[in-house]
């Protein structure tokens, strides 16, 4: 094994070491969530685990890819889905789709958040934005339109819940023909640089859809130790080796 494995394999196992024993099958335990808001309701996947299905995988750096499915439907015109990736080294995937039928204009505020590794700054940040907008009642409405929700951007990137980095800002409006979906973006941001993580990342996403109208936001965040810092965390697994071997 060459020097420079031995050293990314050290810090790689000091990484992963600070989310051990996490258990994909429980997320929630773990401080996931999916949170969507319209008027006065807020309706949270860990409050509502029968419309929730936990797919957990393990084909990643980490070990450890989950993913989240779920749905609701409030029989008056408003349903919405989820598909949610992530992973705690720390990378997350969010796809939402929302049906507006409830007969006027409607505000959404989409939040996920998931749990992962600490990384100290610096960091490197990435993420992007894309979506589609249709009409989601065959048509009697003319078509879809989503537009920004006030003075918000449509993708904020979260770190520990505080927002560092935003995509599609306000004003922004997208339409599509009657019976046709058209698709808005893609934006994105790359190695941006970011703060120190302690214990998640997030997305929220806000919008407002037109009566009939249907939205699909497909957005993605991940945070990754700077090259400074993967070579301080290598420097650290080497030495840790060099010390086993002298004693």
């Amino acid at each position: 094994m060459t020097r420079n494995v031995i050293a990314f394999a050290g810090a790689a196992a000091i990484a992963s070491s600070a989310f051990a024993g996490v258990d994909p099958n429980d997320p929630f335990a773990q401080g996931f969530d999916f949170a969507i808001a319209w008027d006065d309701v807020v309706w949270k996947a860990s409050e509502n685990p029968e419309s929730v299905e936990v797919n957990p995988e393990s084909s990643s750096r980490s070990g450890v890819i989950t993913n989240v499915v779920g749905s609701f439907d409030n029989g008056n015109g408003l349903a919405f889905d989820f598909n949610i990736n992530f992973d705690p080294d720390p990378f997350v995937n969010s796809l939402v789709t929302v049906s507006n039928n409830l007969g006027f204009a409607q505000q959404f505020d989409v939040i996920v958040t998931v749990p992962t590794i600490a990384l100290a700054a610096p960091t490197d940040m990435t993420g992007s934005i894309s979506g589609t907008v249709g009409d989601a009642n065959g048509g009697l409405a003319g078509g879809g339109t989503i537009n920004s929700d006030g003075s918000a951007p449509f993708y904020t990137a979260l770190v520990d819940g505080v927002g560092v980095q935003d995509l599609l800002a306000s004003p922004q409006s997208f339409s599509s023909p009657e019976n046709l979906t058209s698709a808005f973006g893609p934006a994105n941001f790359s190695n941006v640089p970011g703060p120190a993580l302690i214990s998640s990342i997030g997305i929220r996403n806000r919008f407002e859809l037109q009566n009939g109208s249907s939205g699909q936001l497909n957005s993605t965040f991940v945070i990754i130790p700077t090259q400074g810092s993967v070579a301080l965390l290598a420097m650290a697994g080497v030495m840790t080796i060099r010390r086993r071997r002298d004693r």
